[in-house]
């Protein structure tokens, strides 16, 4: 099935669509909600990330961006519910997805804190990002032990063996 997505960009027409859908999502809710200004402002954000990332246009497509819910600070006794987003690059901008914007539940949490904010690449960007560390090989090998655990044991005895070097093959 098709996620619903919404291309977030700063028209009329965009404000109107994403004011009916977060209406529809948000109720009756007054507090911790989200406007088709803070969307903007969302997209921008995961935008700038990328960009101090050095990561190419190419790569940014797929890359997800999560606005979680607020945490309450430990004093404020009650539950509280706070609406969640989830964008999506696309290859023209940011795009939120419909069906995972919902009224999320959150409890109260010690000293209280901003919302949490995450990122997710997608694997082209992430290896991309990694050859240029010098962690590099190091990553990739935890990596591939990781998915490698309970599977296939020749590869993870491959993995443990010392690289050749290419002027001992011939």
């Amino acid at each position: 099935m098709q996620m619903k997505k919404l291309y977030i960009h700063d028209t009329d027409k965009f404000r109107k669509a994403a004011e009916k859908h977060l209406v529809k999502k948000q109720r009756n809710a007054h507090a911790r909600i989200l406007t088709p200004g803070s969307l903007l402002e969302m997209a921008k954000t995961a935008e700038q990330a990328l960009e101090n990332r050095s990561l190419p246009k190419r790569l940014r497509k797929g890359t997800r961006y999560v606005l979680g819910p607020e945490l309450m600070p430990h004093a404020y006794k009650y539950r509280s519910a706070s609406t969640v987003a989830e964008l999506e690059r696309g290859s023209r901008g940011w795009y939120v997805c419909l069906d995972t914007l919902i009224r999320q539940n959150d409890w109260t949490v010690r000293g209280g804190s901003p919302r949490a904010r995450s990122s997710r690449l997608t694997n082209a960007a992430l290896e991309y990002l990694l050859a240029g560390s010098i962690f590099a090989g190091l990553v990739r090998r935890k990596v591939d032990e990781a998915y490698v655990k309970g599977r296939d044991s020749s590869r993870l005895a491959a993995l443990n063996q010392p690289p050749v070097p290419a002027f001992a093959a011939a």
